[in-house]
């Protein structure tokens, strides 16, 4: 995901005027109607031609460590409701 912070740092290396008070939706517009295609999605999203592909097309990763297992639930001992001690 593209932040608003990402997006500027873009306008201003690319030396766009006006982009301070912008949207985060109106300056990804303003960005892909002042920059070519191909330099706009490798500038916002750093793959290149990929910018196509979903994150849902992609495999998903083995894991190396095992999953977390639960224990069995042990209640406290119960509390004692003597006085213990006297002033």
């Amino acid at each position: 995901m593209v932040t608003l912070k990402c997006l500027k740092d873009v306008a201003k290396r690319k030396n766009i005027r006006g982009y301070s008070k912008l949207r985060k939706e109106d300056l990804k517009t303003l960005l892909r109607n002042r920059l070519p295609r191909d330099v706009f999605e490798r500038e916002i999203t750093g793959r290149g031609d990929d910018f196509s592909k979903s994150l849902l097309d992609e495999d998903i990763p083995e894991l190396s460590q095992k999953p977390l297992q639960p224990t069995q639930y042990v209640p406290p001992p119960p509390r004692r409701e003597s006085v213990t001690q006297k002033l």
